[in-house]
This record gives C-alpha cells, structure tokens and sequence, in this order.
C-alpha cells in the first residue's frame, strides 16, 4: 500500500476500478453505436482509444483510493452495528 495526500492507494483495488470503468465506457459506447445503427444514423465519432486510456486512468485513481473506506465498511459489517452509526462513530 502507497501512502499517497488524499491516502492510502492500493494497487490491487485500482486495478479492479481501471477495469470496471473501462468496462461501463465500452458498455455505453457499444449500446450507443447499437441505438445509432437502428435507427439508421451515424455512430458516436469519437476517439475511443483516448477514452479509454481517461476511463482507466480514472479508475485507476478512484479504485486505489477506495481501499479505507472499503476496510472500514467491513470491518463495521463484522461488529453487526448498524452501517451507518459505526461509520459516524469512527
């Protein structure tokens, strides 16, 4: 783990975040083409390449970074307190 200013990175958890946001622009990119070509209209022209290395990149960022709250919700589940009270509480 990387101690970053906005906190602890997690490289494993970043990963996860890079492919799940590659994933949901591929999803949406593909269901736009696919309304576009029903509808007998040009696809999306844009330059998937670059938004793919944005989507990544900011996946990347937001997946590494979500490594504390994501140890502190568990470890809240494993106390049965309800959610909500353990996190204010911590």
């Amino acid at each position: 783990m990387l101690e970053t200013p906005l906190g602890p990175w997690n490289l494993g958890y970043g990963l996860i975040g890079a492919l799940i946001t590659v994933a949901l622009y591929l999803a949406s990119y593909g269901i736009r083409t696919f309304i576009a070509w029903t509808q007998r209209e040009p696809g999306p022209k844009e330059r998937v390449g670059f938004f793919i290395l944005l989507a990544a990149a900011v996946g990347l960022i937001a997946g590494g970074l979500s490594h504390e709250p994501v140890e502190m919700i568990l470890a809240c589940q494993q106390t049965a307190d309800p959610l909500v009270a353990c996190l204010l509480g911590r």
